[in-house]
């Protein structure tokens, strides 16, 4: 299944907070912002994609913009060794640990409600670092990997899920959500079926693109290599997409060449890779120029070499 901005195990930025996922495959970082996020699980309405769980933090401003303060990355690496140490300790009690940067630099750790770790505490005042620890975790994060584990084998029959993340900050899942035809419902109402026996606090996540996560169309090649035979060798704008040529003109001074291949559909993320294609000519390419029929551009082709 094709995901959006990475797999399952991915990271995000939203907002000025770094979530740690020190305890496991998922990690996103501050969901601030989800496009749909809304009661508690109930009765689909007329918008599936307002179901859900409310967040329950609000992450603050960014400390800085642009370039980081020279001392950030000596804080962030002590904050982030701290971070493994409190993890340990919060145990099975963990539901999330992140960086906040304004309005002070802080270490946020989250334990679901109950009685204090004192351990936790007091390793936090050892540090000389400022923590927050708070007892507001509704659900544990092991509790949340081991829920998106259950349901992430299901995710593949419904389409228009792009992919799945934990929101630590949140102590929910979140669901990315292809709007489609209908603004998403259709996916978002049998996500609530799959999810229905979740047992943990969800939310969906709507971007603007088709349910289906691919499409064939033409694509550009940037780099192209000619061989000392009729052949020529280009580096095509998909990734593992099959390319093939779909048309190919050849004159004395010019040969022409449009490259078909599947790509990510509009909204939809991909791999970061490139694929090769092999050209084969009515003659070696010589001086004649290379065009890319699709951008309209001529593309540079290297001399063959002796």
């Amino acid at each position: 299944m094709a995901r959006r901005r990475g797999a399952l195990r991915r990271t995000r930025l939203r907002g000025a907070s770094l979530v740690l996922g020190l305890a496991g495959p998922f990690a996103v970082l501050g969901l601030a912002g989800c496009a749909d996020v809304g009661s508690t699980p109930g009765d689909v309405g007329a918008d599936p994609c307002s179901e859900g769980a409310p967040g329950s933090e609000t992450p603050s401003d960014p400390g800085f913009t642009g370039e980081p303060p020279a001392d950030a990355m000596e804080w962030q690496e002590s904050a982030e060794d701290l971070a493994g140490r409190l993890t340990a300790l919060a145990g099975d009690r963990l539901g999330g640990v992140w960086l906040d940067w304004a309005p002070e630099r802080t270490l946020v750790i989250t334990l679901t409600r109950g009685p204090e770790v004192p351990e936790v505490r007091a390793e936090a005042a050892a540090s000389g670092l400022a923590v927050d620890v708070r007892y507001t975790a509704t659900v544990s994060q092991g509790d949340l990997l081991a829920a998106a584990d259950r349901v992430s084998g299901e995710l593949g029959q419904v389409p228009g899920v792009a992919g799945m993340g934990v929101d630590e900050m949140n102590s929910r899942l979140v669901f990315d959500v292809a709007s489609g035809d209908d603004g998403g419902a259709a996916t978002c109402a049998r996500l609530i079926e799959v999810l229905a026996d979740a047992g943990v606090p969800y939310g969906f996540d709507v971007f603007e693109g088709p349910v289906e996560s691919t499409v064939r169309t033409t694509v550009s090649f940037s780099e192209a290599y000619a061989s000392a035979g009729a052949t020529v060798d280009l580096i095509v704008g998909s990734c593992n997409g099959d390319p093939e040529v779909t048309a190919l003109e050849q004159t004395a001074d010019e040969v022409r060449v449009e490259v078909t291949s599947t790509v990510p559909a509009p909204g939809w993320a991909g791999d970061g890779c490139l694929d090769s294609l092999t050209v084969a000519l009515d003659a070696p390419l010589g001086d004649r120029v290379l065009v890319d029929m699709t951008s309209g551009d001529v593309v540079e082709v290297p001399p063959v070499g002796p």
